[in-house]
């Protein structure tokens, strides 16, 4: 029996997934639809951005804790995931003077280095840039360039990580569930939490080739069992 099944294996079920075995000790199943490594996700490709620069406080502050992650990570495979090139962000002087305003207040919570900077200084310092005089850029030292690929393929390999066509069966007290890919019905696996990260970019989930059943399997006084959605 699993504590945790982890449905979707990009970036975010995957980091979950290592998070909770490795870090937590905890029993986890991590599922994937379609067999590793593919490029139907959000998380593949080579390289993507991270920063502490957002509106929301909160994803800032999930930015500023990983970075100690991805360094121990770095630490452990001997690859090289983060690369710490800055990231800076252009705002209108006049038009987006509210927006610089929270973003700096957010930077200087979370103790986030950063710099305020016009636009001569972009121009002289970044030489292919050229930024308006009306603008104001703020810089975060702390941003820069994850290699997405290298990053997936480190947690995914110390999770235990499936894919929907593997059969594969535990049986236990607590919700397992039973999953159908087209008309291939895959065997059950119980597990105590289910955690579900698929992307969808139109707000909504809505994978058609996957069905996903839940249901409850209780142990009875007699050594039977009773099943139900």
């Amino acid at each position: 029996m699993y504590d945790v099944i982890v449905i979707g294996a990009g970036i975010n079920g995957s980091a979950t997934a290592y998070e909770l075995r490795n870090k937590q000790q905890k029993n986890v199943l991590l599922l994937e639809q379609f067999p590793l490594p593919h490029t139907r996700g959000s998380s593949h490709g080579h390289t993507r951005i991270t920063r502490c620069l957002y509106a929301k406080k909160i994803y800032s502050q999930m930015t500023f804790d990983s970075f100690p992650i991805w360094r121990d990570l770095e630490q452990q495979t001997g690859e090289r995931l983060y690369i710490n090139n800055g990231c800076i962000q252009v705002f209108d002087e006049h038009l987006e003077q509210e927006e610089l305003q929270n973003a700096q207040r957010i930077c200087e919570e979370l103790k986030v280095p950063h710099e305020i900077l016009t636009a001569d200084e972009v121009n002289e310092r970044y030489k292919p840039f050229h930024i308006q005089q009306h603008s104001k850029t703020l810089l975060d030292t702390f941003g820069g360039t994850l290699i997405a690929s290298k990053c997936l393929t480190v947690l995914q390999v110390r999770c235990k990580t499936r894919t929907l066509s593997r059969e594969m069966a535990t049986l236990g007290s607590g919700i397992f569930l039973s999953l159908e890919r087209g008309s291939q019905p895959i065997p059950i696996f119980s597990v105590k939490y289910i955690l579900f990260y698929f992307h969808s970019f139109k707000g909504e989930i809505h994978i058609p080739i996957l069905r996903v059943i839940l249901m409850r399997y209780e142990s009875s006084p007699g050594g039977g069992s009773r099943v139900g959605r």
